[in-house]
């Protein structure tokens, strides 16, 4: 039976039963987690608590990070991105590798090959 499943992405042409798969799935929930991981503390330090979010909350497997520390989690963020950027960049500054001159060697036959010399680093 195919039917309008409602994810979060709004009602997808998919048969139903992939619902409750999508829903459930492994790379979901990790979804889930890291985004809950930011958006439960920072509710419930701004007062947004009640009832009703703690239910929904317990109900997504999620309250647990209501007593996360926001602070040292963001701070991990901060170097991770630091190190993935200077991992980018090292990896731009040595490509293409650069051509300091071309060394002719004889070759066999007639004429001669240009073999050319690489910079060791920019």
């Amino acid at each position: 039976m195919t039917g309008s499943w409602r994810g979060g992405l709004g009602a997808l042409d998919l048969p139903d039963e992939v619902g409750p798969y999508v829903r459930d799935s492994e790379s979901q929930r990790v979804f889930r987690s890291y985004l809950f991981m930011r958006i439960v503390p920072i509710l419930k330090d701004i007062g947004l608590w009640g009832p009703r979010i703690v239910k929904a909350f317990t109900d997504m497997g999620v309250l647990g990070f209501a007593d996360g520390d926001l602070d040292a989690e963001m701070a991990n963020d901060e170097t991770a991105a630091e190190d993935l950027d200077k991992l980018r960049m090292d990896h731009i500054n040595s490509w293409p590798p650069r051509l300091e001159r071309c060394t002719v060697t004889p070759g066999s036959g007639s004429g001669a090959r240009a073999k050319p010399a690489r910079l060791a680093s920019p």
